[in-house]
């Protein structure tokens, strides 16, 4: 009888009968139909995803999840224009003399149109190679718990048993090769792990990209067995994967479970087979006042995860669980180390850059650097192999030789269409801004990830802020933790005596507490208005939380006419939600790292908010009939900062 009953089918997961419920797991259909446990099982969860779906937060997710997918629809755009985007930058550097899109002795004043006439057919690329617009990416495989390309673990957890994780796996070397061209860099990483199990296991893995990078290809080498990552709709993904994984086959599936964060999943790794991951994607370069900027992220910050947990089996393995508000908390909070330094034996990174044009002060803020130079505009860069490296992300800044950026419109055609990319730079010298008073609202997070550095530098830039507002304005000062509270009720007029006063409390703020950011925003901007001053609002923070989502969703709804500006600050920072909100906001974002100097930024960042250069932007397409553009709403133009908007067109106008 011992022996027969080791034969019985194992009763499935919780995990893979939510997968039924959701019209996945056909494969254990069979099995519950015939198993009086299992129905009780599957009746419980129905009933709690009944009891869920009726509640406020239900309804918040739906929504924010809705606005999530439409906007991978227009990031599947950036993927199909970074070769456009980098020969719009080649021709607006190299060659600034051809047309500007902003007439000569012409002025653009508030509420200016930028008009963009349809291209011809004479400027129009065809496709690579009749290459299409890439399906946008959903899942490949290797479960994870890392802490990022540079220090990333494998967490497993044993098929034979199904009893949660066994362990992590050990990271042997980071390998990281980027090649720029433009202002677009083409990244491939791989990373080799040792397997310690004695045991079948599945892996999880968590790693962190740049914001509006694109990953294109993925390979993933299992002993002696090659798979290569291939880019499908997550439903049908989903089931490829359970299927391969029941008949003991390889099987890899990866999940973008946030725009800088992927996770990935490998099934069916048996006793000591080592895993080699090969990614690659690329990104556009950070352009700011003149000087490109190279992002390797090396951490992933530990995020704040808020809601109640969710009944049941965690979808991950991270520190935190699921949520009714972060639905997959457990998927995005692995565990991380504290930031100092780490072994650089573990990690190699070569960098070559193509300019087109002559580079100059080309260094790194944040780690030592080998630069060699062939010629004026080319450069090849590695990280030195010290004992020890600082453990954040790798930041490359360089500036071109006379030159500044210019508009320039590229465009390429296809089936069904086409794409464009538009980036638009006027010079100060063309436009006359006027001074517009102003509501100025401060935020400032005060929670414990804020502590140090991050919030001295916070508190910096607000004083700075404070006192650089014009006479007219007015303001407000509000920190959030755990909750939101404010300085004064209301926004006080622009005197002596209320700055010293707001600037006494700004200093004795003191850190601590969870990363409640949607109490920061709702103080800022859910309530009345000065119908006479223009409310920006200046938001200060890291941005480790897990509910971006709900976070850009109620901003959208609250905004209305005001303008949120972003500072990130930190040794590494959640970019994509900083500089997500600022687009959203019509504002911009601004990073400031702990190692490099803080007046200049600071002095730029106020100067730029002070007085934009463009508001109210709108821009008439002529006869061009376009399907998409990202951003939705077009910000407003600053000094030095260039208006880059892509786009989809139907047919050629």
């Amino acid at each position: 009888m011992a022996g027969n009953s080791s034969s019985l089918p194992r009763c499935p997961s919780t995990l893979a009968l939510e997968r039924l419920l959701a019209g996945e797991g056909g494969e254990i259909e069979a099995h519950v139909r015939g198993c009086t446990g299992c129905q009780a099982r599957l009746s419980a969860m129905e009933a709690q995803g009944a009891q869920y779906r009726r509640t406020l937060h239900a309804v918040r997710a739906r929504s924010s999840f809705a606005r999530v997918d439409r906007r991978w629809r227009t990031r599947t755009m950036l993927a199909a224009l970074l070769p456009v985007a980098a020969a719009a930058a080649v021709v607006a550097v190299v060659l600034p003399q051809a047309g500007s899109l902003v007439p000569e002795g012409g002025r653009l004043a508030t509420g200016s149109r930028l008009s963009a006439r349809t291209p011809s057919r004479a400027a129009i690329l065809p496709p690579r190679g009749g290459a299409e617009a890439p399906v946008r990416l959903r899942e490949i495989s290797l479960r994870g718990t890392s802490v990022g390309f540079g220090q990333g673990t494998l967490e497993a957890a044993s098929e034979e048993r199904g009893d949660g994780p066994a362990g992590p796996f050990t990271l042997k070397h980071t390998d990281v090769d980027a090649q720029v061209s433009g202002f677009v860099a083409r990244v491939q990483v791989t990373q080799e792990f040792a397997n310690p199990f004695r045991e079948r296991v599945e892996a999880i893995y968590v790693f962190p990209l740049p914001d509006n990078a694109a990953v294109d290809d993925l390979t993933l080498v299992v002993g002696d067995r090659v798979i290569k990552g291939l880019i499908k709709r997550r439903e049908e993904a989903r089931r490829d994967y359970e299927e391969a994984k029941s008949q003991g086959r390889r099987a890899a599936l990866l999940d973008q479970e946030r725009p800088n964060l992927f996770t990935q999943s490998v099934a069916n790794i048996l006793p000591g087979e080592s895993v080699r991951v090969v990614i690659r994607y690329v990104a556009p370069l950070k352009y700011d006042d003149g000087t490109f900027e190279f992002n390797f992220p090396m951490v992933v910050g530990p995020r704040y995860v808020p809601g109640r947990g969710l009944a049941g089996q965690s979808q991950g393995t991270g520190t935190s669980p699921d949520t009714d508000r972060v639905l997959d908390g457990s998927r995005i909070t692995p565990p991380t180390l504290p930031a100092g330094e780490r072994s650089g034996r573990d990690i190699a990174v070569r960098l070559r850059v193509d300019a087109g044009v002559p580079i100059e002060d080309l260094a790194s803020v944040s780690h030592r650097l080998w630069v060699d130079r062939p010629t004026s505009r080319d450069a090849e860069i590695e990280l030195v192999a010290d004992d020890r490296v600082p453990n954040k992300d790798l930041i490359v800044r360089w500036r071109v030789a006379g030159r500044e950026l210019r508009s320039a419109l590229m465009a390429t055609r296809g089936v069904g269409g086409g794409y464009f990319a538009l980036m638009v730079q006027p010079e100060a010298a063309q436009v006359h801004p006027r001074v517009v008073a102003k509501e100025m609202v401060f935020v400032i997070d005060t929670s414990g990830s804020m502590g140090g550095y991050p919030l001295a530098a916070a508190k910096q830039l607000m004083r700075k802020a404070l006192l650089s507002m014009n006479p007219d304005d007015t303001f407000m000062l509000i920190d959030f933790a755990d909750t939101a509270s404010s300085f004064h009720s209301t926004a006080l007029p622009n005197t002596q005596r209320h700055v010293e006063r707001a600037i006494a409390h700004l200093d004795a703020l003191p850190a601590g507490g969870g990363t409640n950011q949607l109490s920061g925003i709702r103080a800022a901007l859910d309530r009345p208005g000065d119908q006479a001053r223009l409310r920006t609002v200046l938001f200060m923070t890291d941005g480790f939380i897990g509910n971006e989502a709900e976070i850009l969703a109620e901003t959208q709804r609250l905004l209305g006419g005001a303008r949120l500006f972003s500072l990130g600050v930190g040794s590494s920072v959640n970019h994509y939600l900083l500089s997500r909100l600022a687009d959203v906001g019509r504002g911009f974002y601004q990073y400031v790292r702990p190692d490099e100097e803080q007046s200049e930024a600071v002095e730029r960042f106020v100067r730029r908010i002070a007085k934009p250069l463009v508001t109210d932007v709108e821009i008439d397409w002529g006869g061009l009939a376009v399907s998409e553009v990202l951003p939705r709403t077009v910000p407003d133009l600053f000094d030095h900062q260039p208006l880059i908007v892509i786009g989809k067109y139907a047919q050629p106008g």
